[in-house]
């Protein structure tokens, strides 16, 4: 029988403890085990290393000549290990996101000051896109993770839902629009120049999708591809654009207000975009879990425009953009 470290950490704590029960709490382990493992070792040696009697434990001759053996090897082992654990700790961990900007700005900061805290030796790189270039990150191996609304089917892409928010008018406080009473009637929408995104815009695919849905606001008299060119103007009161509430909130501006519009409430799902067939890094699949850990948190605090969506990893549900009978009941 071969003698193995467990067995001298063993033997090494009750020489110093000068007790079975003592030792057996040190080491964190029941005192019956203790018994085997010295009994084992005892076996392995042909001699006996302790003397025991009914009041107190004594080292024997041979007992007292193996113990500065025992604690030179042992003290040998624990120190290469600590050695190696504090190695491991120094080593970089990296984690690379892309994000559609409402995630990037209002869900992941949370997230990320939560996962980083226990992990000093973290780097991150988070990359801010529309949902197109997300996917193409993800599918391109350029990020481990991705977030956003999943505008086509992709075969190489796994599509996580995690919550929705509806589609709304979203003009400057004085516009006109934003002294109707709500839900806004969207004939109401033809008294102000409508403000759209561009093609290469992340929105723009949605707007599309829902177009069929609902009466669509007239051809954009102004398009643009940035959000923050958009919010610009309508600051400035010249018009209204339509768009999800959260890419709204992203905005951060005091100047706009979101106005629910009338009939079947109009929805897009944001998820987490995983390359299929790929091995998550320790992190990325840590972080993963957290997200879907505390996405529910997220979705309480804007619970009258948000709604969580299925948790389950392996979903893959790509009909993100849905009526919703009651637009109130998004509980």
């Amino acid at each position: 029988m071969n003698v193995t470290i467990k067995q001298m950490q063993a033997f090494v704590a009750v020489a110093q403890a000068r007790s079975f029960t003592g030792a057996a709490k040190d080491l964190k382990m029941s005192q019956p085990a203790l018994t085997n493992a010295i009994r084992q070792l005892e076996e392995s040696l042909g001699v006996e290393l302790l003397e025991r009697t009914t009041r107190r434990v004594r080292l024997s001759e041979k007992g007292l000549g193996f113990l500065l053996t025992a604690e030179r090897l042992v003290g040998e082992f624990e120190n290469a290990v600590s050695h190696v654990r504090a190695e491991r700790q120094r080593e970089r961990i990296h984690l690379s996101i892309a994000a559609v900007p409402s995630v990037s700005v209002l869900i992941l900061p949370q997230m990320l000051h939560h996962f980083a805290e226990p992990r000093s030796n973290l780097t991150l790189h988070l990359r801010d896109a529309n949902s197109s270039a997300v996917q193409r990150h993800v599918i391109a191996g350029e990020v481990d993770l991705g977030f956003g609304t999943q505008c086509e089917s992709e075969s190489n892409l796994k599509f996580e839902p995690l919550l929705s928010d509806r589609f709304g008018i979203v003009c400057q406080r004085d516009h006109p629009l934003a002294k109707e009473p709500e839900p806004v009637k969207w004939e109401k929408l033809t008294i102000s120049p409508f403000f759209g995104v561009a093609k290469d815009s992340g929105l723009r695919p949605l707007l599309e999708r829902v177009s069929h849905l609902l009466p669509p606001p007239t051809a954009p008299h102004f398009e643009f591809s940035n959000a923050l060119t958009l919010c610009a103007m309508l600051e400035e009161g010249m018009g209204f654009t339509v768009m999800p509430y959260l890419a709204m909130a992203a905005m951060r501006s005091s100047q706009l207000v979101y106005r629910e519009v009338e009939g079947a409430a109009i929805e897009r799902s944001i998820g987490l975009f995983l390359r299929r067939g790929s091995v998550l890094s320790p992190a990325a699949r840590d972080f993963r879990d957290l997200v879907h850990e505390e996405v529910g948190t997220f979705v309480d605090s804007h619970r009258e425009m948000c709604r969580p969506l299925s948790a389950n990893p392996e979903s893959s549900n790509g009909d993100q953009v849905r009526p919703h009978k009651s637009p109130r009941n998004l509980a």
